[in-house]
C-alpha cells in the first residue's frame, strides 16, 4: 500500500508516518487483522488494499 500511495501523496503534497502497530500494543488490538491501515487521526481510509479514490478524495477535503 505504501508504493501505491506515494502518487498521491506527492500529488497532494502531503506525508504519511509508517509505523509497526507490533510496537504498539492498543493498535495492534484495534487493526492486527486490518494490516495494512491507512489512517488519519481516528479516520479509517482503506485496509489490506490502497482505494484511490477515496484517499484522493479525502486529501482534497484538505485543500
Amino acid at each position: 500500500m505504501e508504493l501505491a500511495l506515494a502518487p498521491l501523496l506527492e500529488e497532494a503534497g502531503a506525508e504519511v508516518d509508517v509505523i509497526d502497530i507490533d510496537e504498539y500494543p492498543l493498535l495492534e488490538k484495534d487493526y492486527g487483522e486490518y494490516v495494512p491501515v491507512l489512517l488519519h487521526d481516528k479516520n479509517e481510509l482503506c485496509h489490506f488494499v490502497l482505494d484511490v479514490r477515496k484517499v484522493r478524495d479525502y486529501l482534497g477535503d484538505f485543500r
